[in-house]
């Protein structure tokens, strides 16, 4: 019975579920990291100087990131100064 591979995979499902649960709980801070960026960081002028601020691309740890924590980051670049700086959208 222990040579039948149907028990072998059945094994792993409560890894899985494990995975998927974590996977739950990392997306629920990241949306509490959203809300909080939402409300503390502008679009529209630099904090350090005070400039606008214009969409910038993002970078591969922006996309990673993103991915992992389950939200929308974008990237603001500053006009004047080059300040770049990156909002978390839920």
């Amino acid at each position: 019975m222990a040579d039948n591979p149907a028990f072998e995979y059945i094994r792993l499902i409560p890894v899985l579920l494990v995975c998927i649960a974590v996977w739950i709980v990392i997306g629920s801070i990241g949306e509490r990291i959203a809300r909080r960026h939402a409300t503390t960081r502008s679009r529209e002028k630099c904090p350090q100087c005070e400039g606008t601020l214009k969409g910038a691309r993002r970078d591969v740890q922006d996309h990673v990131l993103g991915k992992v924590f389950l939200v929308d980051i974008a990237r603001y670049a500053c006009v004047q100064c080059g300040f770049r700086q990156s909002i978390w959208k839920a």
